[in-house]
Order: structure tokens, then C-alpha cells, then sequence
């Protein structure tokens, strides 16, 4: 098969060709000619009026449902939301029921990700069945291909148990996750504890439940060593303690929600439930010194966030409703609309900032590459009318948004929009 894109600007830092208006020939799963005008036929030929290629987007800890909740999404719908969303690697958290937390879980799992066209980062449960006791047995899960592991959105309050998951995954240069918030200091978790939750009557969660969290997690990095992401942080106190951590040395990286970017906890005052999510929605301040902390790198990759739920468990009172939001399919939209970054470090915080954090290789655009490209249009409108996956718990749907995504090729597999 052959794919043509013509006069597409790419975006891609560690590529020649950056920022340059070229014609791209993809050929049987290679990238076979980058020039000016190429004058060849193809299977398909792909324009639009401002056409952006980028290397495939990665995201970090999307919610995996299947198998044990496919009635919020299943494997397939998962694939092809992520890939029409411009994805074309997922590091999916072990939310599966059973979770993923031994060898046969994962060999599955990467099964399924070579049956529909999608790369798998896979990550397995820091503790057994992701409860915060026991660890698992992460040195046979290496040898079976695991390298990352974590207990998704369930921090770890044990300090004993993260010590011990640093000192093991040291042995194989192995990555911890932790979504660090204190369970202890989060109350009743509706949203963030400040004057918005005041004037709407909840207690809500202090950024200091984040924030001596992530303290503690930098004293037992420092103490133990390994390497350590923290997820989804969302405090300015927060972005602080890392920053300094970081220019101290110590191998630690840091992930931010897009949702965080983009809104505030001002917008909750109409109690749309589509917009409680964990972490929650913090002040002003914070969104801007979080924008501010992707452009000196303390923060280095954007997420999703993308938390299919279903219906029940939305569409309630919303001091009811379950936290979580759809994500993949709105990252780019919302982001190019409302965030302040340029086009440029966005995409970069899509693909090699998430790279770099699962050390993974992420290619430059180039002849002779194997083919992963993301491809996109800043300037075409784009209506977030229905989700491509079972859920619908998105507070952007109904809304148009400049900025949309064309589709990925991943080796010689087109999934276009």
C-alpha cells in the first residue's frame, strides 16, 4: 500500500525535515521518499488545507476496562478511539479485572495489541491486585517483558511498599508510576478545597494531600534511587518540589492531565459531573504555573486522563457521581483551543515527552524509517459530537473546537477520520 500526504508541514524536533512544507510517500510500512512535490500515485492521497505530521502520539495510563467492565469499553473500541485520536501507543494502567500482575496477563494483553495495529507499553500492578499490601512479583513479570509498573490511580500509602518497588526495579533499570495523593488528607475527594468548593458547599481535597505526597516520594526516591514518574500532578506546591528535585539529580519525571491545563475549579459552578475527576480541578494559579512547568521541561508529558464510565455512574447528583472523564479523543482539540502552548511543544509533549518517560525509542520522521506518524489539521473545525467508544462522560461533547485529527499510520495500517 501506498500513502501520499501532500505539502504537510512537520512537526518533529529531531527531524531534518522540522518545520518544513514536504510531500511524504509511506511505502509497504517504510517512509520511502520526503521531498518538495513527489509525483507518484497511491493508494491514498491525503490533503487538507494545513496538513501537520508528527510522529504517533503516546499516552500514559489510559483506564484499560476489558476484560471485567466492557460495557464502558472494550479492547477494540479502545484501539480505535486511540488511533483516530492520533495515537499509536498506549501505556495502559493494569485496571482490568482480574488486574494485569502476572505473566499470563501480560501475554495477553501484548496479544491483543498485535491483533489491532496498536503499540502496547505494558504496565503491571506495583501491589497485588492493586491494594496497596503486597508486592508482586515484579522480577518475573520483567523477564516476561514488564519494565513499568504501578498501581494507576491508587496511590500507594504504604511508604514501606514504594520503597521496596524502587529497590526491586532498580535491579532491571525498571520505571515506577505513582499517582502521589495522600489518602488521609484528601476528604471527601469532590473537588478542590479552596473558595469555589466554599461557595458550593463541599470540604473538597487540599493540594497539600498532593503535595506532601510528593514529598514524601522524592525523600524515598533521594534515599533508595530508581526512577519514578509521578501522574497527573496539579498543584503549583507540587511543580515545585519536582522542579527542585530534578536540578538535584535524582531520576524522577513528572505527567500532567489535560484536563488541568484547560480548566479550572471555576467551572464547576454549574455541577457538571462530567468534570469531577481525579486529580481534581485545581485554582487558576496552579493551571498556570502547570502550563509554565511543560515549557522548562519540570513537567514532561501530557495525558489523557481517559476514564470511560458508564451512565450510572455518571449522570447523578454530582456529590454522587464517580470521577473520571473521556480524554483521548479531545486531548489535541481542547488543548490547541484553549491552552496557551505553542503548536510545537503540544505535539512534543504527545510523543517523545511520553517516550522518554516509558524509555521507549521514538524515531524522527525520515526515508527509510518504519512508519509512525500522526497526522493533523490546527485549523479544521472539529465537532466532539458522539464518542467512538461505549462511554459518553465527556463535558465536551456537543462543542466544536478548531484543531482536529486527521488520523495515524503505524507500519502499513491507515486508520483515517
Amino acid at each position: 500500500m501506498k500513502v501520499l500526504f501532500k505539502n504537510a508541514k512537520i512537526i518533529d524536533r529531531n527531524s531534518r525535515f522540522h518545520l518544513q512544507h514536504c510531500d511524504v510517500l509511506l511505502e509497504n510500512g517504510q517512509i520511502s521518499k520526503i521531498a518538495k512535490t513527489i509525483k507518484q500515485e497511491a493508494n491514498h492521497v491525503i490533503k487538507s488545507k494545513n496538513l501537520h505530521l508528527s510522529p504517533g502520539w503516546i499516552d500514559i495510563g489510559t483506564m484499560l476496562n476489558d476484560p471485567g467492565n466492557e460495557q464502558r469499553e472494550t479492547f477494540e473500541t479502545l484501539v480505535r478511539v486511540a488511533r483516530k485520536s492520533g495515537y499509536t501507543c498506549l501505556a495502559p494502567f493494569p485496571t482490568t479485572e482480574p488486574t494485569i500482575q502476572n505473566k499470563s496477563d501480560v501475554n495477553f494483553l501484548m496479544s491483543r495489541s498485535a491483533n489491532h495495529h496498536i503499540m502496547i507499553e505494558p504496565i503491571a500492578a506495583l501491589s497485588a491486585a492493586r491494594e496497596g499490601k503486597d508486592i508482586t512479583e515484579m522480577i518475573d513479570l520483567n523477564q516476561h517483558g514488564v519494565k513499568i509498573f504501578s498501581d494507576g490511580m491508587r496511590s500507594i500509602n504504604n511508604a514501606e511498599l514504594l520503597e521496596r518497588a524502587l529497590l526491586y526495579s532498580q535491579q532491571f533499570n525498571g520505571t515506577i508510576i505513582h499517582y502521589s495523593n495522600d489518602k488521609s488528607l484528601r476528604g471527601d475527594d469532590q473537588m478542590h478545597q479552596g473558595v469555589m468548593s466554599t461557595k458550593l458547599g463541599f470540604h473538597g481535597s487540599p493540594d497539600v494531600a498532593e503535595e506532601v505526597s510528593v514529598k514524601r516520594d522524592i525523600s524515598i526516591l533521594k534515599e533508595i534511587g530508581g526512577r519514578l514518574i509521578i501522574h497527573t500532578i496539579s498543584s503549583q506546591k507540587s511543580l515545585n518540589d519536582i522542579k527542585s528535585a530534578k536540578k538535584a539529580g535524582l531520576d524522577l519525571l513528572s505527567t500532567v492531565s489535560f484536563q488541568n491545563l484547560t480548566d479550572t475549579d471555576e467551572s464547576l459552578i454549574n455541577f457538571d459531573s462530567n468534570r469531577k475527576l481525579n486529580p481534581p480541578l485545581r485554582r487558576p494559579t496552579d493551571q498556570k504555573a502547570l502550563l509554565k512547568g511543560l515549557v522548562d521541561d519540570t513537567i514532561d508529558a501530557i495525558v489523557s486522563n481517559h476514564t470511560p464510565l458508564e451512565e450510572e455512574l455518571k449522570k447523578l447528583e454530582y456529590p454522587y457521581a464517580t470521577a473520571g472523564s473521556l480524554g483521548l479523543e479531545t486531548v489535541f482539540s481542547v488543548m490547541n483551543n484553549r491552552s496557551q502552548l505553542s503548536l510545537e511543544l503540544l505535539i512534543d509533549k504527545l510523543s517523545y515527552g511520553p517516550a522518554k518517560c516509558l524509555g521507549r525509542e521514538l524515531r524522527p520522521i525520515a526515508e527509510g524509517q518504519e512508519v509512525n506518524i500522526t497526522f493533523f489539521d490546527p485549523d479544521e473545525s472539529f465537532e466532539y459530537s458522539r464518542s467512538g467508544s461505549n462511554s459518553q462522560n465527556s463535558s465536551h461533547l456537543g462543542k466544536v473546537f478548531k484543531g482536529k485529527v486527521l488520523g495515524s499510520v503505524l507500519k502499513s495500517d491507515l486508520i483515517f477520520n
